[in-house]
């Protein structure tokens, strides 16, 4: 920024990109925002007495990563524990090493917290700045911004932001109207979710038959009970996150699709472990298939362990999410 870098101070928060930085500085009377790219920088220039409105929108970012480094520390372990018989060699190093990685990242990323979308609202223009990613740190800022905006202006109004979690708004009469928290009146509808908890309990009752009857079929089918809940949750959790967010439904919801999800990533680990054990199978799909259904019923302590969990936790979840879809039933709530 040159000489003029006196008089502006950095705020908190960048984005980086290959060749591409954005920073946010606070100068005396304006925000100034800066992108570098190569030689060339461009500058733009937000004052104070021209901002309406601050918006922070929760996105579904910090899920992804905390299910990307999930994914990786999972199939890093798997496959250490399968080389656990030679530690010395870098079949076993390495992807302890990728699992080790995913487990610090996982956890800075649930310390850091939920991601979001920054949006500033001036009279011509709605500009995103893309250096807040983390929303405790965005709402830091926008209580900065808009403070140093109520200097120039006078008081703000703070409503709920449609879609996100707040916004501040220099008055009525100028507050955009996205800013603004509808009250929609939309009814409930539970069949999607009668089906995702019956599908759930069907799940968790498959499993624990397993235990018993040791079939392989009936692995099967509570494999395939497995893949129809996960796509129920996130079709659910799609379609009504505006009626049940918030509610003892909306979290019941989110443990099943956690559950299913970590139930998934432990089949995906058995079926590795099968093919590991079992080479001769690997252009063999439907043996290898049938081995993948057998190991299931072995007498290992730890696979009954995991089976068994998983089917306690099935049924415990259906049983209290059908419970919360009969006290959430015909309820209206106002929009997020």
């Amino acid at each position: 920024m040159g000489r003029t870098s006196s008089v502006y101070k950095k705020l908190p928060g960048h984005w980086r990109a290959p060749f591409t930085r954005r920073t946010l500085w606070q100068g005396p009377d304006h925000l100034l925002w800066v992108e570098k790219a190569l030689m060339q920088e461009h500058y733009r220039r937000f004052y104070f007495k021209d901002i309406q409105a601050v918006f922070v929108r929760r996105n579904w970012r910090h899920h992804l990563w905390t299910l990307f480094w999930a994914v990786l520390v999972c199939a890093g372990g798997s496959l250490a524990m399968l080389s656990a018989e030679t530690p010395d060699l870098p079949d076993f190093f390495v992807p302890a090493g990728f699992a080790l990685l995913g487990c610090v990242a996982l956890l800075i990323n649930l310390l850091r917290g939920p991601c979001c979308e920054f949006y500033l609202q001036t009279a011509v223009q709605l500009e995103r700045l893309t250096n807040m990613v983390r929303q405790r740190r965005a709402l830091k800022m926008a209580d900065r911004i808009k403070a140093l905006a109520e200097k120039a202006q006078g008081p703000f109004r703070t409503t709920a932001a449609a879609g996100g979690h707040g916004a501040a708004g220099a008055g009525a009469n100028r507050f955009p109207a996205a800013a603004h928290a509808t009250e929609t009146q939309e009814p409930f509808q539970p069949r999607l979710h009668w089906a995702l908890f019956v599908a759930l309990l069907c799940q968790g009752a498959l499993g624990g038959l397993q235990l018993w009857l040791r079939q392989p079929w009936l692995v099967a089918l509570g494999l395939i009970a497995l893949g129809v809940t996960m796509v129920l949750a996130i079709v659910a959790l799609v379609r009504g996150h505006r009626q049940i967010k918030g509610t003892l439904l909306g979290i019941v919801t989110w443990l099943t699709l956690a559950l299913t999800a970590a139930n998934g990533l432990s089949n995906y680990g058995l079926f590795i472990y099968a093919s590991a054990l079992r080479p001769q199978y690997t252009y063999n799909q439907s043996a290898l298939l049938r081995a993948f259904l057998e190991l299931h019923l072995e007498d290992s302590t730890l696979i009954m362990a995991i089976v068994l969990g998983f089917a306690a936790g099935a049924l415990l979840l259906g049983g209290i999410g059908a419970i919360a879809v009969v006290m959430h039933g015909g309820r209206r709530i106002k929009a997020a």
